[in-house]
């Protein structure tokens, strides 16, 4: 689905009988659920963590601290060419710290060795002839996200109150999806036997 197939879904069942909703053909009102659109795109991200990347840094005499191409949502791990593993936020030798959103510093550094990261990261903003790419059983996600906030827009108390029930179908919806997908964190099939406890064969 494209963006513009997803917000005129949206105007066309949860937010009926609303300006944006009615007005879907406006410009203005397109750019208002584009918005709520990209903002849930990136609410997703963060809540479900299904986007990966990661990058190289070569590390330069002298220097401790470095920029990264992009604000992660999370850094998953950090690990040398000798697949040396440096923990986060440590005093030891080999431990760095996130200074900033897209800054990492090194306690200790090899010059002109490689570290590599990986991080969960937000997708890029979409437009309108973007095609969406996302879970199908998280349509519903952004669908409530989206209507929560083009409500919110409105500020009438009564609208607020229907942003609320939105978002909350929004978490729930979120909290059925991580329920039903594999469990973050977990290092071997042994610890977690997924299959066992969502009683499969």
């Amino acid at each position: 689905m494209t963006a513009e197939d997803i917000i005129t879904n949206v105007a066309t069942t949860a937010l009926i009988g609303t300006q944006v909703g009615d007005n879907i053909t406006t410009q203005s009102n397109k750019n208002i659920l584009l918005f709520a659109l990209n903002l849930g795109i990136k609410q997703i991200a963060q809540d479900t963590l299904l986007w990966l990347d990661g990058e190289t840094i070569t590390m330069v005499d002298g220097q401790y601290e470095y920029t990264l191409s992009t604000i992660p949502v999370q850094i998953i791990d950090v690990y040398d060419d000798s697949y040396i593993s440096r923990p986060r936020n440590s005093a030891t030798y080999y431990g760095y710290y996130q200074t900033a959103p897209n800054k990492i510093r090194f306690n200790n550094i090899t010059p002109n060795s490689n570290v590599l990261l990986n991080y969960y990261i937000y997708p890029n903003d979409y437009i309108l002839s973007d095609e969406v790419v996302i879970d199908s059983s998280l349509i519903n996600s952004l669908t409530y996200f989206i209507a929560s906030k083009a409500m919110e827009y409105y500020k009438s108390e009564q609208d607020v109150s229907i942003s609320k029930v939105f978002y909350n179908s929004y978490l729930e919806s979120i909290a059925a999806f991580k329920a039903n997908t594999d469990t973050n964190n977990v290092d071997t099939v042994q610890n977690t036997n997924m299959i066992y406890k969502k009683g499969l064969v």
